[in-house]
């Protein structure tokens, strides 16, 4: 059964376990961030229009869409696994982010189905009515 936590002890564990591991919960974020990095790369393209007045437009390499689209969510995953492992006291490393590469399909698969519908959800948004 589910016993409810106090604020102090809830603070009083996150202490100790930061304390105890910072610097592979900077690993993990590094991980994130350079996945980010790769995934927002672009280039920047000035059009003249008239009486000097350019047009700049970004538009994602083909290297940095492929990325986005084959690689991130596959880290994504695995880093989620490393984070949730560290966070419940079980042992964690490395392994866990490449765990996800060992799975590729099935989570790419899944990942996929999650975007598609947070796609058509979001629809709702943009065509009220429906």
């Amino acid at each position: 059964m589910f016993t409810p936590l106090n604020i102090s002890e809830i603070k009083a564990d996150a202490k100790m376990k930061i304390s105890d591991g910072w610097k592979a919960l900077i690993l993990g974020s590094l991980v994130l961030i350079f996945s980010e990095v790769l995934s927002s790369i672009t280039i920047q393209n000035s059009y003249y229009i008239a009486d000097g007045q350019y047009l700049t437009v970004s538009t994602p390499t083909s290297f940095s869409s492929l990325f986005s689209l084959l690689v991130a969510p596959v880290v994504t995953v695995g880093a989620t696994k490393y984070f949730l492992n560290f966070a419940n006291g079980r042992e964690f490393g490395t392994n866990d982010i490449v765990y996800a590469f060992n799975n590729y399909l099935k989570i790419l698969g899944a990942m996929l189905w999650k975007s598609l519908f947070e796609f058509l959800w979001s629809l709702l948004f943009v065509i009220p009515g429906i």
